[in-house]
């Protein structure tokens, strides 16, 4: 999970017919893996919330909070840099 606003990131036409075919190559795989998540959507929201819940009340192992982004100094930095942008 990585804060990021709307104005930080571009989408792309996963149906634009015009390509070549390294950028089809790119397109295809970029489908296949919205698919995946798009499958699996419940489960990354429940997980992924849990994990930020955990992190911020400080409820997860040593180990595993090293592995981590600090996410409230992410947000933090997100909303430094819209501001900056």
């Amino acid at each position: 999970m990585i804060p990021v606003t709307k104005n930080n990131y571009t989408e792309i036409d996963l149906y634009n017919t015009n390509l070549d075919i390294e950028e089809r190559k790119y397109q295809k795989m970029l489908k296949e893996q919205l698919s995946w998540l798009n499958a699996h959507s419940y489960q990354i929201k429940d997980r992924s919330h849990k994990l930020y819940e955990r992190y911020k009340t400080n409820k997860l192992s040593t180990q595993l909070k090293n592995r981590c982004c600090n996410y409230p100094l992410l947000e933090e930095k997100s909303l430094e840099y819209v501001k900056v942008h």
